[in-house]
């Protein structure tokens, strides 16, 4: 004999829960791929840098790092100075 399917609130509520899932992972699914296909479309439009301006860009960066560290450097050790000239008083 089969089991005969009884529409009560519990039932009811599993049934409803059970397609509400379906429809949002279908949904999110596509989604998600749309944003991928998007993605990778806009990708192929990129000019990507060559390999010299990626190295000339990559030593600028690190040129620029330096000096900004050596200059943050030079005042820090100036201020250190100038503070312990003030507390030694």
């Amino acid at each position: 004999m089969a089991k005969r399917l009884f529409l009560n609130p519990k039932n009811c509520f599993y049934i409803l829960l059970t397609l509400a899932k379906k429809i949002i992972l279908s949904t999110s699914m596509s989604k998600i791929t749309e944003y991928f296909a998007g993605a990778k479309s806009e990708l192929k439009k990129v000019q990507w840098p060559t390999r010299q301006e990626t190295i000339r860009h990559t030593i600028a960066v690190i040129a620029i790092s330096l000096g900004v560290a050596i200059f943050l450097g030079i005042f820090d050790f100036l201020f250190n100075k100038i503070l312990e000239k003030i507390i030694a008083l």
